[in-house]
């Protein structure tokens, strides 16, 4: 074969295989529709979770006003937080009848919570990823028995979605705590004393003020005089200090039934932890007695 002849053979060969390949992709081959479509892949925002923290005592004097403080914060960071959060507040247990009183204050004002029911605008208020503020709380509970209180997170541009709920209970106590030595009753000869060791126990963070002691006694079911019973106290005073050695009468009120240890008109404070005194007691007249003792305190204001 010539060259020539070679040359024609190898450029034929190109051009079919050239026509062949635009052939093959050219769309009058197609028996079918083109399908196309666009999809995008993000990254969803994972909202931070939350935790409230405090340090409440667990036991807490009746009347006593306490302070303590409440921390909200973030408990694992996400990626955002929410704009439109809100603190529920629910008493959700105490005795009846009975109040709470729970004070917090901001740029706007003083509110008591438990009477409000939130902590913060109606509409929430926004919260960061990386949230994290404390708010102090005065606290007031107005009865003895167990108290439940329910902080709870929402969101309300989701319904008031519950994001955490948290639930503080504390026992209420009087602020003092009385007890004696019962084996000093049962029966003695007209005339004859006893002798009753108390314990006054101060369970409030601050002195007691103008408090004094009730005694009340009834002698066969009707109420006792003070020709039928009389005491006096020996021991300590309410501050701790030894009382005079020849004791301090316990008062009779001119009242039948009623008898008084302190002052019922001005009181005394009571700044000991505790106080212990012995009262010596004579019945004068047989009879079957019954005695109740309890502390009582005047208005503060």
């Amino acid at each position: 074969m010539s060259r020539k002849v070679a040359l024609r053979l190898t450029l034929a060969s190109l051009l079919v295989l050239a026509f062949g390949a635009i052939a093959f992709a050219s769309p009058t081959n197609r028996i079918s529709n083109e399908l196309d479509a666009k999809h995008t892949v993000f990254q969803e925002s994972v909202h931070s979770t939350y935790q409230f923290s405090y340090e409440i005592p667990s036991e807490i004097a009746m009347g006593e006003r306490r302070t303590f403080d409440v921390t909200l914060s973030y408990l694992d960071m996400g990626d955002i937080g929410y704009d439109f959060a809100r603190v529920n507040v629910n008493i959700v247990e105490q005795p009846a009848p009975s109040s709470v009183e729970l004070w917090a204050t901001d740029d706007t004002g003083t509110y008591n919570l438990a009477e409000v029911g939130y902590w913060g605008p109606e509409g929430g208020f926004p919260i960061g990823k990386d949230y994290v503020a404390t708010t102090s709380v005065e606290v007031v509970f107005h009865n003895t028995g167990q108290y439940s209180i329910e902080l709870t997170l929402i969101d309300r541009a989701d319904d008031d979605l519950v994001l955490v709920t948290s639930t503080i209970t504390v026992d209420v106590v009087y602020p003092l705590t009385l007890s004696w030595n019962e084996d000093a009753f049962g029966s003695t000869s007209v005339g004859e004393t006893i002798t009753v060791n108390t314990t006054a126990t101060r369970n409030t963070e601050n002195p007691i003020e103008r408090m004094y002691y009730v005694i009340e006694v009834y002698k066969d079911d009707d109420f006792a005089t003070s020709d039928d019973v009389e005491a006096i106290g020996f021991g300590q005073d309410s501050e701790g200090k030894p009382l005079p050695s020849e004791g301090i009468p316990v008062a009779y009120s001119g009242t039948p039934g009623i008898f008084y240890f302190g002052d019922p008109g001005s009181g005394f404070t009571f700044t000991a932890e505790e106080v212990s005194t012995s009262f010596e007691i004579t019945f004068n007249t047989p009879g079957e007695y019954q005695i109740k003792v309890w502390a009582n305190q005047l208005p503060l204001d």
